[in-house]
């Protein structure tokens, strides 16, 4: 991963004309604003590209010599938005050509506030020649004669100057109006008085800036930090608060930059609560920005003792064995727990006290880790990125043993081209079951096989969980977001697989993390204010 964030000196100028902020999206230089009154929290700006996105990447930044205007009603903060530059979402690219080794994983110092307008959002990011079946929900059959139909030229309005709270982790504060939102600087998360002080500050510099919101919106997770705040500043100042589930913000943000109106998305993160109070993670939805509907989902199984313990990998793969019935792999584990806890984390997956459960896509790498000899997480991801190197060692190897030329493009092309070879895995009717894939994972394990190419079946057998569901809910489009397709390794594999299907499959350019929600919940919002 490359890190690009940098501080941007006083008068410095850079031209956002000449190329967009990311590849192939238009940024409008507008009016000037003024770096000395519009100081907000920063961290870095990352992409994960894995060579040099320097050079083809041209990053447009604000032009800081003018005057920000401060804004207390609705018209004067329609006004403040022409101080910011842009994301003119009419310039992104089509459907089928989005990059996978350029995109953003968090925006901060001189790339935020972010201002994205729909203003010219039209058909133009579908490829001219694709045609796309009707949305599943409509119509299961693949008629192939409503080219543009589910495409709207303005994807999003709101009436009423409205505030998005985010999610409780990498989180961000959205503000919209008429055609315009504009994004906090990525905040991290809000586990510390530090993080959560320096939300409620951000919230109240855009308020001073922007004008004071009319309507709230936040997650339905009641825990979330987030949403504490925004129910507190929604009794405070008597404004409506709205909510809107997770997954379904993900999806929303991901219409928005695909401009599409309706679709398929595949939304794989950590977890986030769902409709049903479960915590969901691995979901295909099918819907618009006002309503989804769940179509398929992984077999979900239970957190022993709740979130708190989501970094024990041990004890995540533990709850997978008996939520499964894999015998070995329990057997296994509990080894090495005493009597005691082995009976206390039984009692707990059969009471289902204080151990939701959980059909996320993100725990499940998690078990996969664990396999793979990761019993604890040390930080966010450890898993996926475990599973994602060995899965590129393999391709590695290739090159070493042929004795070719290793660099970016020769790993990059080897890596894509080796054959699929997934563990075994199930589809009922609204269900997908991954159990035998861990069970042959970890009996592959014992018995010595190669732990890179057990990984790599790991990976394919995911990209094939997509392929067959995608198939089954007879779509030929989806979009995909959560933080789980910030795996480099899952994202090529989907794409070559979907791709050798005659299946369209949209990667965001915006962060496809929980970064992303605020700008989804605006979307929702729009249908009730």
């Amino acid at each position: 991963m490359w890190s690009l964030g940098r501080k941007i000196m006083k008068n410095e100028k850079l031209d956002s004309t000449k190329s967009g902020w990311i590849q192939d999206i238009g940024v409008h230089n507008n009016e000037n604003l003024d770096s000395k009154k519009s100081k907000t929290p920063t961290a870095e700006v990352s992409l994960d590209n894995v060579k040099g996105c320097v050079d083809s990447c041209v990053m447009s930044l604000l032009d800081i010599n003018g005057k920000a205007q401060k804004a207390s009603s609705y018209e004067s903060a329609k006004k403040a938005t022409q101080n910011l530059d842009s994301i003119n979402l009419a310039h992104n690219t089509q459907i089928n050509s989005h990059s996978l080794s350029i995109r953003a994983m968090r925006i901060s110092r001189g790339f935020a506030p972010l201002h994205i307008t729909s203003d010219a959002i039209h058909s133009s990011n579908f490829s001219p020649n694709a045609n796309h079946a009707n949305t599943p929900c409509q119509s299961k059959s693949h008629t192939n004669n409503s080219k543009t139909t589910n495409l709207n030229p303005k994807i999003f309005h709101l009436n009423t100057l409205s505030a998005a709270f985010g999610a409780m982790q990498k989180s961000s504060i959205a503000f919209g109006f008429h055609n315009h939102i504009i994004v906090s600087p990525y905040m991290g998360d809000l586990f510390t008085p530090h993080n959560i002080a320096n939300f409620r500050k951000t919230y109240d510099y855009f308020s001073t800036n922007y004008g004071t919101p009319q309507a709230l919106i936040a997650d339905i997770h009641n825990q979330y930090i987030s949403t504490q705040i925004a129910k507190e500043i929604a009794k405070d100042s008597k404004i409506p608060l709205f909510q809107v589930a997770h997954h379904h913000a993900h999806f929303n943000a991901l219409l928005l930059e695909s401009s599409m109106k309706e679709g398929v998305g595949v939304i794989f993160d950590g977890s986030g609560m769902g409709d049903d109070g479960t915590l969901w993670g691995g979901e295909f939805l099918c819907g618009d920005s006002k309503q989804v509907e769940r179509i398929l989902h992984f077999k979900p199984f239970r957190i022993l003792g709740g979130e708190k313990h989501i970094k024990d990998c041990k004890r995540l793969a533990y709850s997978y064995a008996i939520c499964n019935d894999i015998a070995p792999l329990k057997a296994f584990i509990e080894s090495s727990y005493d009597e005691n806890e082995c009976k206390a984390l039984q009692a707990l997956d059969d009471t289902g006290f204080n151990s939701p459960l959980c059909s996320s896509v993100g725990r499940l790498f998690d078990v996969a880790g664990f396999i793979l000899g990761l019993e604890r997480l040390s930080y966010e991801a450890q898993s996926g990125e475990l599973i994602a190197s060995n899965t590129l060692k393999l391709a590695y190897d290739t090159l070493m043993h042929k004795n070719q030329t290793i660099d970016y493009n020769a790993l990059m092309q080897t890596f894509s081209n080796m054959p699929y070879n997934p563990y075994p895995f199930h589809i009922t009717q609204n269900m997908i079951d991954m159990s035998e894939c861990i069970e042959m994972m970890f009996k592959d394990q014992q018995m010595g096989k190669n732990s890179d190419m057990i990984a790599a079946r790991f990976i394919d057998t995911l990209a094939y969980c997509i392929l067959e569901s995608l198939k089954h809910i007879g779509t030929d489009y989806a979009f995909f977001g959560g933080g789980v397709f910030a795996n480099y390794a899952l994202c090529i594999r989907v794409k070559k697989l979907l791709h050798t299907h005659n299946i369209k499959a949209f990667f965001p350019k915006l962060p496809c993390s929980d970064y992303s929600i605020s700008i989804g919940q605006l979307m929702y919002l729009q249908h009730f204010v």
